[in-house]
């Protein structure tokens, strides 16, 4: 996959978007545009889809507009490694291709039982969502995609130290990775939060993976490279921030935001009123109700 830079790349032959060459999904492209590259379709750091005479479908047109246009004006385009954190190529160490092949071998010769010998202790704990200091604000967030790829949706919510509902926020997106969205629901809820004129954040996401990303040292090769530092530039700004990692259990109106974005077609959509439905679910965690967890 080409992670972009200058954008000196082909619209339609290249593999820029995560679900392939669009001149392989379309079923024609306007002989106007086949010479177009992608830098054709950016205007003032915005996307520009209106230049194409080419149709082109919501569900792909969405995935075009999530995609961020890179700042760095010196970055080039570059192929990257899309199975990788880093977006480089690591080859496995001989002595991990080993083991993976002979660890089960080695556990049945000296007579090991997985499930009897080497069992693992797990236990029930209660998880629920909880309220922040009197001066923050809480922002949960979280994004998913209906297959890897699929469609892809990103939402989040706002709420008061009282737990009071602020303000919502519903992205579709198109298709791409189920990791696109999870990065894609901080930064707008980063944003979101900032335009609101909140400077006391605590920002909560399940998603491991995209908080990893956030503090790694290597990601210039990644293929959401531009993302990545659009957040990390938010958290730059004069404010406090405090990004941390919830269970699921403690993100259900977050999970709800975002299943409603992959529902429908409607790309960004902000709500200052709770959508039908999620109700339940703000009242349970200003209930303090817990939901039971193995770990």
């Amino acid at each position: 996959m080409i992670r972009l830079g200058t954008g000196d790349v082909s619209i339609w032959y290249d593999k820029w978007l995560e679900f392939g060459k669009l001149a392989s999904i379309l079923p024609v492209v306007n002989i106007s545009d086949t010479d177009m590259l992608v830098k054709d379709l950016w205007d003032d750091g915005q996307w520009n889809l209106e230049s194409l005479s080419t149709v082109i479908p919501n569900d792909i047109r969405f995935g075009i507009l999530a995609v961020p246009i890179p700042r760095d004006q010196n970055l080039k385009d570059c192929v990257v490694w899309e199975n990788s954190m880093v977006g480089t190529y690591t080859p496995p160490i001989l002595g991990d291709v080993w083991l993976r092949r002979n660890i089960w071998r080695m556990a049945s010769d000296s007579h090991m039982a997985w499930g009897e010998d080497m069992k693992v202790t797990k236990e029930t704990i209660q998880i629920l969502w909880q309220r922040p200091p009197w001066d923050f604000v809480k922002i949960n967030v979280d994004g998913s995609s209906l297959g890897n790829p699929g469609r892809i949706g990103a939402g989040g919510l706002i709420r008061a130290s009282t737990g009071n509902f602020l303000v919502g926020f519903t992205i579709f997106a198109g298709v791409a990775c189920n990791l696109l969205p999870e990065l894609l629901a901080i930064a707008k809820g980063l944003k979101l939060a900032w335009d609101r004129g909140y400077r006391k954040i605590i920002c909560h996401s399940d998603s491991k993976d995209a908080l990893r990303l956030l503090t790694a040292n290597q990601v210039g090769f990644h293929k959401y490279r531009a993302l990545i530092f659009e957040i990390r530039e938010l958290l730059r700004r004069d404010w406090t921030v405090r990004i941390e990692h919830t269970f699921r259990e403690a993100n259900f109106c977050a999970d709800f935001m975002e299943k409603f974005a992959t529902s429908c077609d409607d790309g960004l959509m902000i709500w200052d009123e709770p959508p039908q439905g999620l109700q339940q679910f703000l009242l349970a965690d200003n209930m303090g109700i817990s939901f039971p967890r193995i770990v």
